[in-house]
């Protein structure tokens, strides 16, 4: 590796090893000192040895700027959270609204913080936070650049903490945003619009917007919006599972291939109009740093503004073989500024997808030489960063679509056209509206006519499974590449060694397949995952043989976001669960049943349990689904699977009139047994139920699954002593509205000092038991 890459790799090395200690970051500020005064002395000496100081010398910058990254101004609002007060701030972006009935909307806005009341007075204040209002219909939504006061509490921003999802908290602290707010009325205005730059933008922003509804469909208007400025509100959620499908859903955000696209088309009509090759490519600069401002220069477009640009200024000033060192010194640079950005997804699917075409594409083309050019090249493209991208798409997807290299060669084509003439439409309807209508009504077609090639190959199931890659596994697999592809030169190549070692070699790769395919069907430990769907109840049951058992869903946590979409099924896919021998459902809340049509719809399930009890919405939901075998759940249900028992008990208890069909003393039981092992789901479990399930005899169990979140009635004392379980779980969302868990639940739980694990603490909360043994593996160690 050459020196730049080299130091950019040691800054990412002393990134990810800030989080491991707990000093200040003066130590590494003075060590990276003393590494760069030892590096000037070296060089003076002609000593190689420079050369790996220097590499520390990075290493310990990069480790004392991420240290610095964590520290917060002291009048961040992040330090009024657990207190009720008043905000005051400006609208930053459009807020989303989202009706809730005919007389409310649920509206999210964004708001820069500029002072808090907590007393008497006003104290000026620092930061963003996020806060969803539920208001009036006839009640206006305060734009961007609004002064607004809202009024509640400040709470810790919070995601869903499940291995392998995105780490949204960091995400948000990268946009600013530091807190949230749980609002106790609707926001009140405070004075006039801010009209600073900002806003102008983001008016003409909405003007071109409006002018893309005016002329095609509201969904080829919400495709075409994001494809320009990023985001996915509005686009029809069968449309991003679709794209997503087939591999080429970053086509409808904000990414480096538009920005390239948009310096491509400024760069060629410069040529067109007989300037330079120099002046054009600064045309397409300028171009695109204005694109960028009119995007938002939200931190995604920044970095693919920086990505985009680095190939088209290789290829401008004829310096191609440079494209690499750029490209790491850029990443590097990157990092300093942020260096929480190396957990980001956005960062690192751009990254390594530019650096896959950097490095790998023309010795792609040149291995596919013997095709026309015009299918060669996007076929080699698409391979290069499919092969840079794939330990990133392995770790949050866990699958590469091939259909991804017909919807490069067919689909994207057509969208990044729409992208140019969207973008021209767009803007010139508001000089010339005829001739901009027209461009956009055509784009529209085409867009139409893309979204529908793309749904046909949605249709078609060809996709590998890849399961995740740790950061060792990662490393090799790119050494792999390397190796493969002739930049390894220390390393004799494929070729050489099936010429000279050949019996060895196919030796080697015969036993490298046996070892894959004996641990693929190796009996493993039964799992029982208890995953952090936030407010809610979720817990899947892997068996030794990998089939797999889940007992409720979550549910919605509001707007369009689906937690059996967004959060189960992804956990699903992560783990390789193709299917479900059974989904049971404790009961028909929303919490517990709401994400259970999204999981159906996305896996296929042999049988659903449904307890007895009147339709829910939720369970309504699940019924519209086609094709679904349902069978109802009753007390001494017994199922056997590779072993692993699962008994189900419903209490018999009276429940009145008034509350039959949504009490929770309606809930399934449901017990998972396997070897002297044992764990007890109770739903939303509470006093007079347990009583009953007391009555009719039950044994002790190794894992509590704490009935109702933790509520004040649930886990009695004298339930609590019967079942005398080992650990305790709780499935709740953090800072939820209803208090749960109680502190007096909490202090029966963790009587005896038994271990009580909370998914808003813990996160996902794993077990696994070989019968006789038990781990247990919290997703957050604390």
């Amino acid at each position: 590796m050459d020196l730049a890459h080299w130091c950019v790799l040691s800054l990412a090395v002393g990134i990810l090893a800030a989080g491991t200690v707990v000093f200040s970051s003066i130590i590494p500020i003075s060590a990276a000192a003393i590494c760069l005064i030892a590096v000037a002395w070296l060089v003076r000496k002609n000593n190689d040895r420079a050369v790996w100081l220097l590499a520390a010398a990075c290493f310990f910058a990069g480790m004392a700027r991420a240290l610095q990254g964590q520290i917060l101004p002291v009048d961040d609002i992040s330090s009024y959270i657990g207190k009720t007060v008043a905000v005051y701030g400006v609208v930053d972006g459009t807020p989303e609204a989202a009706r809730l009935d005919a007389d409310s909307v649920s509206v999210r806005y964004r708001l820069r913080v500029q002072a808090v009341k907590a007393g008497n007075t006003p104290q000026s204040a620092s930061g963003k936070l996020f806060a969803s209002v539920r208001q009036s219909s006839d009640r206006p939504i305060y734009p961007h650049g609004a002064n607004i006061v809202l009024a509640g509490a400040i709470k810790e921003l919070h995601g869903y903490n499940n291995p392998g999802s995105p780490d949204m908290v960091a995400s948000w602290r990268r946009q600013g945003f530091t807190a949230r707010l749980s609002p106790n009325g609707e926001p009140r205005y405070a004075s006039q619009t801010e009209t600073d730059w900002r806003s102008r933008l983001n008016s003409l922003r909405e003007a071109m917007i409006a002018k893309m509804k005016a002329a095609m469909p509201e969904s080829d208007a919400a495709i075409l919006k994001g494809a320009l400025f990023g985001g996915y509100s509005g686009i029809p959620t069968d449309a991003i599972r679709e794209f997503a499908a087939t591999g080429i859903i970053h086509i409808l955000s904000v990414s480096g291939s538009h920005i390239a696209l948009v310096a491509g088309a400024v760069h060629w009509l410069g040529g067109v109009a007989g300037l330079r090759q120099q002046p054009s490519a600064l045309l397409a600069a300028f171009a695109v740093l204005s694109y960028a401002l009119l995007a938002g220069l939200s931190p995604p477009v920044i970095r693919s503004v920086i990505m985009g640009l680095i190939a088209l200024s290789a290829a401008v000033w004829g310096r191609e073989k440079d494209a690499a060192n750029a490209l790491a010194l850029t990443a590097g640079g990157m990092l300093l500024f942020e260096p929480s950005l190396i957990e980001d997804i956005s960062f690192q699917l751009s990254f390594s997808g530019t650096a896959g075409l950097v490095l790998l594409y023309a010795k792609t083309a040149e291995r596919l030489a013997f095709l026309p050019d015009w299918l060669s090249r996007p076929i080699a493209a698409t391979a290069a960063a499919q092969l840079g991208v794939l330990p990133v798409m392995a770790w949050y997807f866990n699958t590469i679509p091939l259909m991804s290299f017909a919807a490069n060669l067919l689909v994207v084509p057509a969208i990044e056209l729409t992208v140019v003439l969207g973008l021209a439409g767009s803007l010139t309807s508001l000089v010339v509206p005829p001739v901009g209508h027209l461009l956009l009504v055509i784009c529209s077609l085409i867009l139409s006519t893309a979204k529908h090639v793309n749904s046909a190959l949605a249709l078609l199931p060809f996709a590998v499974y890849l399961p995740p890659l740790n950061l060792l596994m990662s490393a090799a697999y790119y050494y792999c590449i390397l190796w493969l592809y002739g930049y390894l030169t220390f390393l004799p190549d494929l070729a050489f060694l099936l010429r000279r070692r050949r019996q060895q070699t196919l030796a080697v790769m015969a036993l490298l397949t046996i070892l894959t395919a004996v641990g693929a069907v190796w009996p493993r430990p039964l799992s029982v995952h208890f995953i952090d769907v936030g407010q809610g109840d979720a817990t899947l049951v892997m068996t030794p043989r990998g089939r797999a058992v889940l007992i409720d869903t979550g549910g919605s946590s509001g707007g369009d976001f689906d937690i059996g979409e967004r959060v189960v099924y992804p956990y699903l896919r992560r783990l390789h669960v193709t299917s479900l021998d059974y989904l049971i459902l404790t009961h028909g809340h929303q919490d517990h049943a709401g994400g259970a049509k999204a999981v159906a719809a996305a896996v296929p399930v042999s049988q659903i349990l449904l307890p007895p009890e009147e339709l829910t919405p939720a369970v309504d939901n699940l019924n519209s689904l086609k094709g679904l075998t349902v069978i109802p759940a009753y007390s001494g249900q017994s199922i056997v699977i590779d072993g692993v028992r699962f008994s189900l008990l419903r209490p018999h208890v009276s429940v009145s009139s008034s509350k039959r069909g949504n009490s929770n003393e309606n809930s399934c039981v449901v017990e998972v047994r396997y070897g002297s092992h044992s764990f007890l789901i109770t739903g939303d479990l509470e006093g007079q139920s347990e009583q009953a399930l007391l009555a009719q005899g039950i044994a002790p169990q190794t894992v509590l699954k704490v009935g109702h979140h933790g509520a004040q009635a649930s886990t009695s004392p004298a339930f609590l002593t019967t079942l005398d379980p080992r650990y305790a779980v709780i499935s709740v969302g953090a800072g939820n509205r209803y208090g749960h868990p109680h502190p007096d639940t909490l202090k029966r739980l963790s009587a005896g000092g038994r271990p009580v694990f909370r998914t808003d603490k813990h996160g996902a909360v794993v077990f696994e038991s070989d019968g006789l043994h038990l781990t247990v593996k919290p997703y957050i160690n604390n």
